[in-house]
């Protein structure tokens, strides 16, 4: 009774989450990655670490690593990191030096949402140096890489060209992810030793943002046992899905923009408090089927993707054109991916299925008592985790200076005199609400975004 039960929730979940953006999956898709499961070895591709295990062999790694600009003057390089031996599991990368070459310039580290979308995506759609117009990779305006080095990194395992040849290799929770993560810097530092003092940043949004707080602890905990040290200064998580126990609220927001009348209010508030139940009673995979009925609501009121209150059909078009690009014939070889296949998030979606709504909550309140800088943007206009979400998190985070931050006022934040937003700050975390943003904040808001990242590492 207990199993048909559980099945039939199941398949209701992955019904109607079928054209939700945020958990773009089916139960025919979670099926198939078990069922028909196989393990191809990519054939000329690039790893890099054979190629560190000799000592100061950085050099061979870097000018075997190096690509060719697209446009520009572009300095670039990319490969695979192998982060497990025993599973062949390798991660894919994509470092980009500082176009003002200076020595000091901080790293960011960029991850990507879903889980198991490419960070390819947050490259070419949101801060790399290139773009995609017609085909081509032409430069970006407001490309982060004019002031910092930007690392992108597929993570984790089985998003974009990361890939392994077991099944085991994929990591199962955030724990293991990090772990992986925390292998793949540890050699990228090897291989770019000269920048292990700069100052590092992590950033990510969605589902990338609960990474964050995580890798930052292990680095921090790495950092006090290891010779060698990561020089982690602080962290920017936008629109991040940290705590859903308590960021499952989306009954009053869809009201107040009236996608739902007073009724689906009602509705969706006992859809929030049956997931809410069965998160607390320790049911994590079926607290997710009562979210599907919330997306039903979203799908009724007309929204393909919710990912903009203002544009229900907003298109996304553009994530097929970097696709088409970086799987062209031509830029596999130049980026070193041979014909090592570009995943979808469906296998991470599979392995991930458990702890998609476990909380982070314990580790970024961590994080903040060790003191590393936090940065939480939150946008307007976003549907998958509305602004008020972000102030829930910080709400309940066991940190003394949460409950001051929540009472502070808010300052209206400016960009060549045009109003961007508003922020707020306490000690070391820093809450900042974006005008006319949607879930995909740098894409949607470019200029400010780089406004905003310039003014957090420089302060």
């Amino acid at each position: 009774m207990y199993i048909k039960m559980w099945t039939t929730i199941f398949i209701l979940f992955f019904v109607c989450l079928r054209v939700n953006a945020f958990f773009d999956w089916n139960l025919h898709e979670l099926q198939g990655p078990m069922n028909n499961q196989t393990f191809l070895t990519p054939k000329n591709i690039l790893k890099v670490t054979p190629l560190l295990a000799a000592e100061k062999n950085w050099k061979k790694a870097r000018k075997e690593a190096k690509v060719k600009p697209f446009a520009g003057k572009v300095k670039s390089f990319a490969g695979f990191f192998t982060v497990n031996e025993g599973y062949e599991s390798n991660m894919y990368f994509w470092y980009f030096l500082s176009e003002k070459a200076t020595k000091k310039a901080p790293v960011i580290l960029w991850l990507h949402g879903g889980p198991g979308q490419s960070s390819m995506m947050g490259l070419f759609e949101e801060s790399g140096p290139y773009v995609i117009v017609n085909g081509q990779a032409v430069l970006r305006e407001t490309s982060w890489t004019k002031y910092y080095n930007v690392l992108y990194i597929d993570n984790p395992i089985g998003a974009g060209f990361s890939y392994t040849k077991q099944s085991e290799g994929y990591s199962k929770t955030i724990d293991e992810a990090v772990d992986n993560l925390y292998e793949a810097l540890r050699q990228f530092f090897k291989m770019f030793p000269e920048y292990k003092k700069n100052p590092f940043y992590v950033v990510g949004q969605s589902y990338g943002g609960k990474y964050i707080p995580v890798l930052a602890n292990l680095i921090h905990e790495k950092n006090s046992e290891n010779s060698t040290k990561i020089n982690l200064k602080g962290m920017m998580i936008g629109c991040g899905c940290l705590d859903p126990v308590h960021q499952i609220a989306f009954a009053d927001y869809l009201y107040e923009f009236g996608i739902i009348d007073r009724k689906g209010r009602t509705d969706v508030k006992s859809y929030e408090t049956r997931s809410k139940n069965l998160l607390e009673a320790g049911y994590p995979l079926l607290a997710i089927a009562p979210l599907g009925l919330i997306g039903l609501k979203m799908v009724n009121a007309g929204f393909k993707y919710p990912l903009d209150i203002d544009n229900p059909h907003i298109d996304l078009s553009s994530y097929d054109e970097v696709e088409a690009f970086v799987t062209s014939d031509d830029v596999r070889k130049e980026i070193h991916v041979g014909n090592a296949e570009f995943h979808d998030k469906k296998m991470v979606l599979w392995y991930f299925k458990s702890d998609l709504l476990n909380s982070v909550s314990a580790e970024l309140s961590k994080t903040l008592k060790l003191g590393y800088k936090v940065l939480m943007y939150a946008g307007q206009h976003d549907l998958v985790i509305p602004h008020e979400q972000t102030d829930k998190v910080i709400e309940h985070l066991e940190w003394d200076g949460a409950k001051k931050l929540v009472h502070s006022q808010p300052q209206p934040w400016y960009v060549d005199k045009e109003l961007a937003g508003f922020s707020k700050s306490y000690a070391n975390l820093q809450q900042v609400f974006v005008r006319k943003a949607n879930h995909m904040i740098v894409r949607s808001q470019q200029k400010w975004m780089l406004d905003l990242l310039k003014k957090f590492i420089s302060g």
